[in-house]
């Protein structure tokens, strides 16, 4: 309570004050010596010390209970057009996806209209059109973030929502443009998706980023500071599709991951892909 705050140290001052006055008081009418008065504020002041502290501690647990409380309802957080997840725990994921007749509305505009195609596992598929075509949409479909209004998603010829949380979550990953890297070293965002090290070397030899981190001071230990600032947007892309490949998941999703790159880590990035 924010009363607590204001008011417990209200009292204290006024605490403080009545002591003084009836040290002072017991002082003149010899009672007490100056040493007994210097003693009591004193004690006084570390009670009021402590009180300091505790006021601290209780406003570090009230902020970081606020933040805990936003992170459960981002977890928790569901629209009407969200469905339940399902109880199908087939890990044996091949990765064929498949649309059937999907059409969605987005806010009163129509965003896909009977849309259907096929992409069979291992094979590299690219979604091209104008902005505000529906690629992005497509995405978010995948990701079970949005239902359809109509027809139905596919992942092995099983529909999307009938998959656990994890199952899906586990096999299909996205890569965006803006790439978020965790505020720590670089091992330690890789150790999110597989903690073994030589993993994670082999997965940025594939990308071509083993190097580059051998060259730093403290190699995989480097710390990535505010959200990656110490490193380029290549770099960053670099890390987030090392960090795809350790997910092992077999549908990848990547959004205009070169939107934001010069031609030659472009390049590097679509060779990356096709392999």
């Amino acid at each position: 309570n924010d009363n607590v705050y204001v008011f417990v140290p209200t009292i204290l001052g006024f605490g403080k004050i009545i002591v003084y006055l009836i040290l002072i008081f017991l002082i003149l009418n010899n009672k007490y010596n100056v040493a007994i008065l210097v003693l009591v504020i004193g004690y006084y002041e570390n009670i009021e010390t402590e009180f300091e502290k505790l006021y601290i501690k209780l406003d570090n647990v009230s902020f970081n209970s606020t933040r805990l409380e936003r992170i459960y309802k981002i977890l928790n957080y569901k629209t009407k057009n969200m469905l339940d997840f399902g109880d199908n725990n087939n890990d044996f994921i091949k990765g064929k996806i498949e649309f059937k007749n999907i059409s969605f509305t987005y806010e009163k505009q129509e965003i896909l209209k009977n849309v259907s195609f096929e992409i069979k596992p291992k094979s590299f598929t690219a979604i091209v059109g104008k902005s505000g075509s529906g690629k992005s949409t497509i995405f978010r479909l995948l990701l079970r973030l949005y239902k359809p209004d109509k027809g139905v998603i596919l992942l092995d010829d099983e529909n999307i929502y009938n998959y656990t949380k994890e199952i899906y979550s586990s096999n299909v990953s996205i890569v965006t443009q803006k790439p978020f890297i965790f505020d720590m070293s670089i091992r330690e965002n890789f150790n999110l998706d597989d903690s073994n090290h030589n993993h994670q070397i082999e997965a940025c030899k594939r990308v071509g980023f083993h190097e580059f981190i051998m060259r730093l001071k403290y190699g995989y230990n480097t710390k990535l500071i505010a959200d990656a600032e110490n490193i380029s947007n290549g770099q960053k892309q670099l890390i987030a599709l090392a960090r795809t490949l350790l997910s092992k998941s077999e549908v990848l999703l990547f959004d205009e991951v070169t939107s934001s790159l010069d031609i030659n880590t472009s390049k590097h990035v679509m060779n990356i892909l096709k392999d």
